[in-house]
Formats: structure tokens, C-alpha cells, sequence
């Protein structure tokens, strides 16, 4: 049977990640919508077609579904995250209610089989024609030629079609080079806002078991003239801040020759600031010098563990001692946040904690992720990991090394400890805050890894006089490095016992019988007064011992 005649008419609909914490902070617009339908507009046999982009930050389906009664699409295509799976699987079903002539197809990192066994997602597949796999540029193009014919979703590549027997397999997508389609910068359809978006390359060379980057090694880049457009678009649309999409900063040489070529011509980035991720193992000289060039950058360094066994693994090879003596020359030229990751299989509260500490001494900022169980990455190898995870949310709630209630007790302790700290940020399943350190701040101590008690044994009598000196305060784990001493107490209270250091970069809150007391994050003026109180009758007792009998 032929295509019915009338104008094809496709909807783009995106629902705009909102990071739901305290500082309010959102991303503009969806940028992988606005690059389909970029790619539709520029395709010159499509010229007839209408389309539309619905970019919402709702989670209601009536409101996504008001706009597409009013613009009456024939194909509706929907970019597809773990933070948008349920409002476009109930929209699924309303559009087909509707009218089942419309073609409803999912595309984007949570379009996957795996996520439609899934129970909550289950009884919705049925109203979804198919799932993208893979790139969209060339999909929604084939889509939209093909949608209206009786068999349409065979010509299409990579999508995977529904069929009685499940999903039927896609055909075979050829990778076809990146400047064939251009940016929506260079065409100029993106809304006019200070942030936005920049990709130099795809994919990513390494294969990180919690991440879904995909196995694409990131051979296929941009030229120099393609990003050269794409930032001259940029400045035109009035972008003051850009975040960079790839995997890192440094993932692909040839795509970093290509935006530096770009820059040298375009001469954009010398006034914008520049927010990415760098893979510190491969940092060259090269990439301090760009730094340098532009206007401002912001660092991302996902060292997510410090834990040489957890880290090979999940196949995530990290040189830590090099890491660790690049970071200060890094931060020299940034800012750097080190982001970690909580209750990754194979770790541990210890090691999980022994990470976390040592990244509050590298760098001013700190970012911690709850572990997610994503398609094309842990949701894949759950039986594997042995991981469990609330299908809702995707957050694990178990695995190899974490109990539930460990991990669940861990999560809660971190929250609070972030809340003793400067500016901090809460979202659903991640959190940052200040430390006060700069990158690099504190060399590398020749020590071995901090030896937690929590209960009884030596400390016993640190305990007791703890809790003599203010019944209200818990003293519960303790942390000994050569030379300083970590106390955690209830509430979120951290605080560090040194020998005084007259040459110490910061200066201890108290200092008293050769011993330097001092706290971790920014407290209110209430809190360091009981702080105060606290230390005036511990610090007497803890003092008449060395820091090594603590």
C-alpha cells in the first residue's frame, strides 16, 4: 500500500533535564532535539515537511499531549532519558488513543529493550512503533520519509521495530561522517541563550561498565571548518557559557586538533567560559595550553573511585599516582571538580570513604553520584554485578560489596556531610559541595590508606571522652593516617586532629598541647559555637597524648 497523501507532519519532543536542587540550576533546552530536527530541515527532499520541536520541563503528559492535538503530527519522535521514560510512555499511550494512524517512535540513551522488560515500562510497549538505537541525524530522517507506508520501520537503520514475537531486530546502520549534517548553530534554530552546547567528536575509547557512553572509540570527529561554523553560530545566538558533550576534553586527538583549528579561526572561546570533562591519564602540555586560551574553564575529572581493584574491574584503567601529581598543574589553569561515585560494585563504605577523603584534600569542589544502574551499561550486567535497583529511579540499591541498608546508611551520611559544607547542592541521586582546598592544594602524603574503626577496641577511651565532653555528639568512625586522625560524629561533624604545622597552608580552628583541631566544611555560627565548647573540654584531654596513640 502507497503513503497517504497529505503533508508528513513530525513532533520532536524533549523533556528539559531540570536538576531538581537547590540552586536552582537548568539546562536551557534539549540539545539532542534540536539537532534532529536540524537534521530534518536539512535535508532537501524533506523540505515539505512540517516540524515542530515540544521542549517541556513537565512531567505531565496532558501538557505535552495539549500541544500535539493543536500541531496534529503524523509522526512523533521522542528524545528518551531515564528522567523522561514515564511521561513519554504514558504520552505513548494517550497518542494512540487518539489516533493510532500516529507513529510514536523513542529514541535517545533509555530507548532500549532492556528498559521495556522492565516492569514499570512493561505494559507501555505496545504503544511505541519502534526504538532507536544508536544516532538519530539519519533515523529521523528515514523515519519520516518512510513512516506512512504499510511496513515502514525496515528501511529505517537502527530502529528496532515492535512484532508479536518483541522487537524485531533493525537494520544495519552505516556510520555516516558527522559534517554531513550540519549543527543546529550553523542554521541558526536554536533558542538565543547564554548556555550551550558543543560536540567535537562520538562515542568514547574506553568502556566503563557504569557508563553508557557506548563502545564507539571516538574515531569520527568534526573538522576544524565544521566547528568553526558551529562556534560562530555560538556567538551569534548569544552563548556566554558552553558545555562540551563529549566523553573529555582529551579522549580524541584528532578532535582536539579540530577545535583548536576552530578556535584559531572562529576566535570565539577566548571570551566564553567552557565547562567539560578531562580524563586526567592523557593530559599533554597541549591541553594546559588551550586552557589557557579560552576565557574560563571549568574541569570535570571523573575519578569516581580510588580503588585499584574496583577501578580494573569495571574497566576503567586510571593511573592514580599520575593523577594525583597532574592535578595540581591542572588546577593552576581551572577549576576542577573531582566527581566519585557512591555504591559502585566491587567497593565498600571504607573505600568508598578513603575516596571521598581524599578527594575533599584535592579540590575545592567535590560531586558525588549515586550509582545507577543505565542502559547499555549496569542495567546490562546486573546479574553480573548482582545488582539490584529500583526500576523507577534506575538507583542501585544493592551489589557486589554494598548491602542495601550499608549503602542506604552511606548515601544519608554523605547528605549530611555535604550539609556541613560550603554551597552545597542536593539533586535526586547526586550532590556537590565546597571544600575550601585548592586543586592540588595538598601533596601526596607517602601513606598508606586511612584505617577506619568504628566500634570498641584502642579508641575505646576516645569514645568515652567524646561523649563526657558533650553527650549529644556520637563519635563514630575513626580514620588514621600518619600524623592526623579523622573523627566523624553524629549530625554530620568532621573533625581532623593533626600535629601543629607552623608552615600549614590553612590555619587550624584550635590548637592546643602541640595537637591542631580543626573542621571540615563551613558551619553555621551556632554549630562552631558548639564546636567551641566541645574542643575546650576534649581538646585538654586528647593532647596529653602523642597524635600516634589517638
Amino acid at each position: 500500500m502507497g503513503e497517504p497523501a497529505g503533508a508528513s507532519r513530525v513532533a520532536i519532543l524533549a523533556r528539559d533535564l531540570t536538576w531538581a536542587d537547590e540552586s536552582g540550576g537548568v539546562l536551557p533546552f534539549s540539545y539532542a532535539a534540536r539537532t534532529l530536527h536540524a537534521s530534518l530541515l536539512s535535508a532537501p527532499d524533506l523540505s515539505d515537511v512540517e516540524s515542530v520541536v515540544i521542549d517541556l520541563k513537565s512531567d505531565d503528559p496532558e501538557v505535552f499531549f495539549e500541544q500535539l492535538r493543536e500541531f496534529r503530527p503524523t509522526l512523533v519522535a521522542a528524545s528518551t532519558y531515564i528522567w523522561s521514560l514515564h511521561v513519554f510512555c504514558r504520552l505513548a499511550e494517550r497518542v494512540r488513543r487518539w489516533d493510532p494512524s500516529v507513529r510514536f517512535i523513542l529514541g535517545g540513551p533509555a530507548a532500549r529493550p532492556a528498559v521495556f522488560a522492565l516492569a514499570p515500562y512493561r505494559p507501555y510497549a505496545r504503544f511505541i512503533d519502534g526504538l532507536v538505537i544508536g544516532e538519530g541525524e539519519e533515523a529521523i530522517r528515514e523515519a519520516t520519509r518512510r513512516h506512512r507506508a504499510a511496513d515502514w520501520p525496515r528501511g529505517v537503520p537502527g530502529l528496532l521495530a515492535q512484532s508479536p514475537l518483541g522487537w524485531r531486530p533493525a537494520p544495519l546502520v552505516s556510520k555516516p561522517e558527522l559534517d554531513d549534517y550540519p549543527s543546529p548553530y550553523q542554521l541558526g534554530v536554536v533558542p538565543q541563550d547564554s548556555i550551550g552546547f558543543l560536540e567535537t567528536f562520538r562515542g568514547c575509547p574506553i568502556s566503563c561498565a557504569f557508563c553508557q557512553w557506548g563502545d564507539e572509540a571516538g574515531t569520527r570527529v568534526h573538522s576544524a571548518e565544521y566547528l568553526a561554523s558551529h562556534l560562530r553560530g555560538m556567538k551569534d545566538a548569544g552563548v556566554e557559557t558552553i558545555y562540551l558533550l563529549d566523553a573529555g576534553f582529551n579522549l580524541s586527538s584528532r578532535a582536539f586538533r579540530s577545535l583548536r583549528a576552530a578556535e584559531r579561526e572562529a576566535q570565539v572561546l577566548k571570551d566564553i567560559k567552557v565547562l567539560g570533562h578531562l580524563y586526567p591519564t592523557y593530559v599533554k602540555d597541549e591541553h594546559l595550553e588551550f586552557f589557557n586560551e579560552i576565557g574560563q574553564v571549568e574541569i570535570n575529572v571523573g575519578l569516581q573511585s580510588l580503588d585499584p581493584d574496583v577501578l580494573k574491574r569495571l574497566g576503567r584503567p586510571f593511573d592514580i599516582p599520575r593523577f594525583e601529581r597532574l592535578l595540581g598543574e591542572i588546577g593552576g589553569h581551572s577549576e576542577v571538580t573531582l566527581e566519585i561515585i557512591l555504591g559502585l560494585p566491587g567497593d565498600n563504605a571504607e573505600s568508598f570513604r578513603r575516596t571521598l577523603d581524599r578527594a575533599m584534600e584535592l579540590t575545592s569542589l567535590v560531586r558525588v553520584f549515586y550509582c545507577l544502574a543505565l542502559p547499555d551499561a549496569l542495567l546490562d550486567r546486573a546479574e553480573e554485578f548482582n545488582v539490584v535497583f529500583d526500576p523507577d529511579t534506575f538507583m542501585v540499591a544493592s551489589c557486589d560489596g554494598w548491602s542495601e541498608p550499608v549503602l542506604t546508611r552511606e548515601w544519608e551520611r554523605v547528605r549530611e556531610l555535604a550539609r556541613t559544607m560550603g554551597r552545597p547542592n542536593f539533586g535526586p541521586n547526586w550532590l556537590d559541595f565546597r571544600t575550601g582546598v585548592s586543586a592540588g592544594a595538598r601533596e601526596r602524603r607517602s601513606e598508606p590508606p586511612a584505617v577506619p574503626e568504628l566500634l570498641g577496641g584502642a579508641s575505646a577511651w576516645l569514645r568515652a571522652e567524646a561523649l563526657a565532653a558533650n553527650p549529644r555528639w556520637e563519635l563514630g568512625e575513626i580514620r588514621r593516617h600518619p600524623g592526623r586522625v579523622i573523627l566523624e560524629f553524629s549530625q554530620g561533624l568532621v573533625l581532623e586532629v593533626a600535629a601543629v604545622d607552623p608552615g600549614a597552608e590553612r590555619r587550624s580552628f584550635m590548637q592546643v598541647g602541640g595537637l591542631a583541631f580543626s573542621y571540615q566544611g563551613q558551619l553555621p555560627d551556632e554549630r562552631v559555637r558548639d564546636v567551641r565548647a566541645f574542643l575546650e573540654r576534649f581538646a585538654p584531654v586528647v593532647a596529653g597524648r602523642s597524635i600516634d596513640e589517638l
